[in-house]
């Protein structure tokens, strides 16, 4: 008996420690979960059945949700419309981007200087300057090549040492980049000499070193500044498919985003290739940013409000993650496809043809160019030719090369019957005449 109820009082002390330190565990779980959120979201629970993203997004389908464009509006495009928050981001916005463009003119005149000439960045091409200016690395995604370039003064001692030393840095530097955790931007797509086989990352290194002692030596000139420097330059060709390499590595993001703000996936893809050829890194000096080349205070100020909740001036190092690029394209598609031309939905070659078009230029400057033209009344390819000949040269010629670069992707980006894209089908005649 006497044991009996000694192992009922241990029973029951357990059950009153467990209660004490059940609170403490709660906590403990409660702050981990909130830490977590302060990063990243973790991708199992980003699209979650009650997740806030998919109530945002069922909200946004009942109709209730103010949107705006992507297209710039300093050409007096009224603003008071807006809500003061927006406003005031829009305006800060545009305030970091005049700041960013008068220190890049500024840093221009320096690098001009030093090497006689500039390289700049644009949306298929990547410059990265080393903080003094004395070497850099570019890749040209569009043509398929990297290239890095190093100077030092012919006084200094140790000159071609140093510039050996800058460049195998730069190149490494390039065959590393990341643009997000375990992705390498340049995966296979360039190739061991004489052996055919890609690039591992033991072998950067040694690479790097035996691509610089190779080629030419370090020539010298006289720059602007009077001083006269030794400089060497070593460029790289990508294998041919490398275009191909880039999109088997963004192509579960766009899978992605695709599902989940319901639009087709070879327009995102052909969207992608039309603005930066998949140059992760894309950040001209114009102020558009990333994959999808999105503007801070225009285009990614609109879709954060859909993919976040409400407008964040989102900085160009969080634009430039593919991940999150990708899924503010798509959500900023879907403003353009659900809110903009929501009354063409039974018209899907229109509907794609205006999104497209205003995806560069902006909805409202379509509008304007359309005027008081009844669009109902006209066919797929008659309105694909009006807008031809009524927007500006530059979405024409944007608007003719998404719709091209759309029919490639077909073939790789599947179609699952249970997805409700918005625009579900291009594959009628009319299209297909339209991308001959």
């Amino acid at each position: 008996m006497v044991a009996r109820n000694r192992n009922k009082c241990s029973y029951i002390v357990l059950l009153v420690c467990f209660a004490l330190l059940a609170p403490m565990a709660d906590t403990g779980a409660q702050q981990e979960h909130t830490w977590q959120g302060r990063g990243q979201d973790i991708d199992e629970e980003r699209w979650s059945e009650g997740s806030e993203r998919l109530n945002r997004l069922k909200f946004d389908r009942e109709g209730s949700w103010q949107a705006t464009e992507q297209g710039d509006t300093s050409e007096g495009e009224p603003i008071d419309q807006k809500p003061p928050s927006v406003q005031s981001l829009r305006r800060e916005g545009e305030k970091r981007q005049r700041a960013e463009q008068l220190a890049w003119k500024k840093r221009a005149k320096e690098i001009q200087n030093k090497w006689g000439s500039v390289r700049e960045s644009s949306p298929t091409v990547c410059i990265e300057y080393t903080k003094d200016n004395d070497a850099f690395g570019g890749i040209d995604f569009g043509r398929g090549f990297l290239e890095v370039g190093a100077i030092a003064p012919v006084f200094f001692q140790d000159a071609p040492v140093r510039i050996e030393q800058l460049l195998s840095e730069r190149l490494s530097f390039l065959l590393r980049g990341q643009s997000l955790p375990g992705v390498r931007d340049l995966e296979g797509q360039i190739r061991m000499p004489g052996t055919g086989r890609m690039i591992t990352q033991a072998e950067v290194q040694e690479f790097s070193r035996y691509m610089v002692r190779s080629g030419e030596p370090p020539h010298s000139y006289t720059a602007p500044d009077g001083v006269r420097r030794m400089r060497k330059q070593i460029k790289l060709e990508f294998v041919p498919d490398h275009l191909q390499a880039r999109v088997r590595q963004y192509l579960p993001y766009v899978q992605k985003a695709a599902r989940i703000y319901e639009v087709a996936p070879e327009l995102i893809l052909a969207v992608i290739q039309t603005e930066s050829v998949f140059n992760p890194r894309a950040v001209p000096h114009a102020g558009a940013v990333g994959l999808m080349q999105l503007v801070p205070h225009s285009g990614g100020l609109e879709a954060s409000k859909l993919v976040y909740g409400e407008p964040r001036l989102l900085t160009r190092e969080e634009l430039s993650r593919p991940d999150q690029n990708i899924e503010l394209g798509a959500a900023y598609l879907r403003i353009l496809l659900r809110r903009h031309f929501s009354e063409y939905r039974t018209e899907p070659r229109k509907l794609l043809f205006l999104v497209i078009a205003s995806y560069n230029c902006g909805p409202r400057r379509v509008k304007t160019a359309l005027g008081e033209q009844d669009i109902r009344s006209l066919s797929s390819a008659e309105l694909y030719d009006l807008l031809l000949r009524v927007v500006p040269r530059e979405t024409q010629v944007y608007l003719q090369r998404v719709v091209q670069n759309m029919k490639q992707y077909r073939s790789i980006t599947g179609r699952n019957p249970s997805m409700r894209f918005v625009i579900a089908d291009f594959s009628g005649p009319s299209l297909v005449h339209l991308l001959l």
